[in-house]
């Protein structure tokens, strides 16, 4: 068998286009890796806020039936106290906290695996962070203002206190139970692979 007589010009081309489309096809599987792992990435970081997310609620179900006993307990002692009374027990410690997390969100940020997530589903788990992070700040705020100042006063006024404290957060709570349940029922729920 001959083999054709092919020109150096021809050998150039030859080459060239060979060249060009190794490098495009390097490109083209290296595309296709970043793209596997930004998705394996970003379900990861769903995976990691949905289960963060399902803590707090847990969390939250929990402080609500605290705070909600609490108020109770309180509005079952405001009317035994008097201006000067003292009830043998700090009313201020009828009421606890656990603190709610917000670190799977932080780090999905700072990965910045939510630019490969559901736009959608990234609105609303920032808004739920967000009214985390406004609870928080309320709690805060009151506590440090309201509650803990070294004051004297009345068991009388600091259950006042205390009462105006729970019917404030008790909704923001409640709230807050009400969009983590949103967030695990509608939007990251885990898809199910069904074998046929």
């Amino acid at each position: 068998m001959k083999v054709p007589n092919i020109s150096f010009s021809n050998k150039v081309v030859i080459e060239f286009v060979s060249i060009s489309f190794a490098v495009l096809l390097a490109l083209m599987v290296n595309q296709c890796k970043d793209n596997y792992n930004t998705s394996k990435l970003a379900k990861v970081s769903l995976s990691n806020i949905r289960s963060e997310i399902n803590n707090n609620k847990e969390i939250m179900q929990e402080m609500v039936l605290a705070h909600k006993n609490s108020l109770l307990k309180v509005d079952s002692l405001l009317p035994l106290l008097t201006e000067n009374s003292k009830v043998g027990e700090d009313v201020n410690r009828i009421i606890s906290f656990k603190l709610i997390s917000s670190n799977s969100w932080e780090t999905a940020k700072l990965t910045q695996s939510i630019q490969y997530m559901d736009i959608n589903i990234v609105q609303e788990i920032s808004a739920v962070y967000k009214l985390q992070d406004y609870y928080e700040l309320i709690v805060k705020d009151i506590v440090l203002n309201n509650m803990y100042k070294k004051v004297e006063q009345s068991d009388l006024k600091t259950s006042e206190k205390t009462k105006q404290f729970l019917k404030a957060v008790i909704p923001i709570e409640e709230n807050l139970l009400i969009t983590y349940n949103y967030l695990l029922t509608d939007l990251l729920v885990e898809k199910k692979e069904t074998s046929k």
